[in-house]
């Protein structure tokens, strides 16, 4: 693999807190974060959103512990993004939606590594990158069905 390219919502982050780590994960830290909306405009996949108030997931159970447990982990005036669940991949796991995928239609792994799966099956189904035409040097792929 190339040495990867800096990610446009990174280079226009004036604080640093967008960075993007060896792995290829761009994440947030939200210490950093003044909420100034520059990655947002900058990210080239629509995928940043600007938090400007914490909303439980079902309105009216608001107060349900798995409300409390998520809405603690936002910060309000910041700029989120997924960071493929960056504190289970430091642990050697997958991020949740791959882990919890009942169609097993999503896999994750090293990239640099030939022998891995997601480089056996991206090369053996003819994966294509996310946006490759941008020249950010994406780590996600598209694979195509499979077809019986």
């Amino acid at each position: 693999m190339q040495p990867l390219r800096q990610s446009p919502c990174v280079k226009a982050c004036p604080t640093g807190a967008s960075s993007r780590a060896a792995n290829g994960i761009v994440s947030v830290d939200y210490a950093k974060c003044i909420g100034c909306k520059a990655c947002e405009k900058a990210c080239p996949y629509d995928a940043r959103t600007f938090i400007d108030k914490v909303r439980p997931y079902y309105e009216d159970i608001a107060n349900s512990p798995y409300d409390k447990a998520a809405m603690a982990r936002f910060k309000v005036n910041v700029e989120t993004k997924c960071d493929l669940c960056s504190e289970l991949v430091a642990k050697g796991q997958e991020p949740a939606c791959v882990a919890e995928c009942p169609e097993y239609a999503m896999y994750f792994g090293d990239l640099d590594d030939p022998n891995s799966v997601v480089r056996k099956l991206i090369a053996q189904r003819k994966g294509t990158p996310l946006h490759a035409n941008l020249g950010t040097d994406p780590s996600i792929y598209y694979l195509p069905a499979v077809t019986k």
